[in-house]
């Protein structure tokens, strides 16, 4: 019998010296994988949404990347709007490489592709805001 693994899939993160992330559980392991594997001296602000306290994970971030984690304490998954706001709430550098990295529910990933695109002028190699689920639907790559 062969096994076999697939991924990761999708758009490349491009290289930067600074990054804005954000991930609720759905897009944890893969925010974490870039914690793991970035140059150490890439710097940045990461948020990740969690269910509660009891729910945080040990990254071996490798980076100068803060992480802040966000608790919906009670609020179900997907409707809580604190992980869009938080990312939307920080400043982006005026100077150096920086890229943006998005990986939640479908409605916050459009709340965060929106300002990023539209508000901030960034455009798809600056920016990356993955759908990585719906609210409500259910299914192989619902959404």
């Amino acid at each position: 019998m062969k096994v076999g693994i697939m991924g990761p899939v999708g758009r490349p993160v491009r290289q930067a010296q600074w990054y804005l992330m954000g991930a609720d559980e759905t897009g944890l392991p893969a925010l974490a994988r870039l914690l793991e594997t970035l140059p150490i001296e890439t710097k940045g602000v990461a948020f990740v949404e969690i269910a509660n306290d009891g729910e945080r994970q040990k990254i071996a971030n490798a980076t100068r990347i803060e992480v802040h984690w966000l608790t919906r304490d009670g609020v179900a998954a997907g409707e809580d709007r604190r992980l869009a706001e938080a990312v939307r709430s920080v400043a982006w550098p005026q100077d150096g490489s920086v890229f943006g990295w998005f990986a939640a529910e479908a409605a916050a990933a459009k709340i965060v592709r929106e300002y990023w695109r539209d508000t901030l002028g960034l455009g798809r190699d600056q920016t990356l805001a993955a759908a990585y689920w719906r609210r409500g639907a259910a299914g192989l790559m619902a959404g």
